[in-house]
């Protein structure tokens, strides 16, 4: 009798063991990246075959890189910035004048850039060259 009770108790402990693995590959398959660090910086929110992308503005818009780097639009799995807008409402705008827009990231496209930001406040770096703020 305790023969068959030690089977039934192993029987059970191996069906909790594969249920909790199966449980695993679909948390890790749908929801891993929800919560990682790539969603909360980059907008990588979204599984999609094996890798982390972001599918949506709503996700790109929520990251710390839309406030930071004006990334805030979804294009390609990643997020970039998408209009002169999100660059000008970036802190990089406010303290690095990359307030324009090129291809899909924010950069100091003129002096004008460059004179209402930080850089050139504290450092006198209030002209723009190759897409940063110089003195």
């Amino acid at each position: 009798m305790s023969l068959n009770k030690n089977r039934i108790g192993l029987i059970i402990l191996a069906s909790v063991a594969v249920l909790a693995l199966v449980v695993l590959g679909i948390y890790r398959l749908f929801f891993a990246c929800q919560f990682s660090d790539a969603c909360k910086e980059s907008g990588l929110c979204t599984t999609a075959t094996g890798a982390c992308i972001a599918a949506s503005d709503a996700e790109c818009e929520k990251s710390a890189d839309c406030n930071l780097k004006g990334r805030c639009k979804a294009e390609e799995g990643r997020c970039v910035a998408g209009s002169d807008e999100d660059c000008k409402r970036s802190e990089w705008c406010k303290d690095r004048g990359m307030c324009t827009i090129e291809t899909h990231d924010c950069i100091a496209g003129s002096d004008d850039d460059c004179k209402q930001s930080v850089k050139c406040i504290k450092y006198s770096q209030c002209v723009a060259m190759g897409g940063v703020c110089v003195m």
